[in-house]
């Protein structure tokens, strides 16, 4: 499961209905196409029987040539006073539309902050083989050496054979 804001897992484990629903809004308008709007609303719906409320009968305007942020303003503060599934259904798929141009600002920042996150993830690991490399030849060397100091063929070929192949390890990584 996706991981949840801790102050919205809080309102959750202490059952605060009405501090789930207005948070719920609140994320639905600050990112209406985001996982996270979609783990918070399976997280209440599975934790609050009575997360919505019956429709009050208000009448949604379907027409999207005049969807725009101030009725999204209003249905957001409608939604506080009835909180019913069709509203919310509305809700997203006006902000959605009205949201068009922020939602496609934030898609490409995560974008590119996964991007980033995989750069620094391959940097990490390319650094983590070049130490791996260089302690394996620097061991190898130092097995030659104590091979030769107690005249030991044995010892100083496992040496020497340690320390190039961490050579040629290192060398190729650092070709990359």
């Amino acid at each position: 499961m996706d991981t949840l804001d801790k102050n919205f897992q809080k309102a959750v484990d202490e059952q605060d209905l009405i501090k789930v629903r207005i948070m719920l809004a609140n994320n639905l308008i600050y990112n209406p196409a985001s996982k996270e709007v979609d783990a918070m609303l399976r997280c209440a719906e599975e934790k609050f029987y009575d997360l919505y409320e019956k429709h009050d009968g208000g009448i949604f305007n379907d027409n999207s040539e005049l969807w725009s942020i101030d009725l999204l303003s209003s249905v957001h503060n409608e939604i506080e006073d009835n909180f019913s599934k069709e509203r919310w259904r509305y809700m997203r798929n006006l902000a959605i539309y009205v949201l068009k141009d922020r939602i496609a600002v934030l898609q490409k920042e995560e974008k590119e902050e996964n991007e980033c996150a995989h750069r620094v993830a391959y940097i990490r690991s390319k650094e983590q083989k070049k130490k791996r490399y260089t302690g394996m030849t620097v061991a190898g060397v130092a097995v030659a050496i104590a091979g030769v100091c107690v005249s030991k063929i044995v010892i100083t070929t496992l040496g020497t054979v340690v320390a190039v192949a961490g050579g040629v390890m290192l060398y190729n990584e650092s070709k990359k």
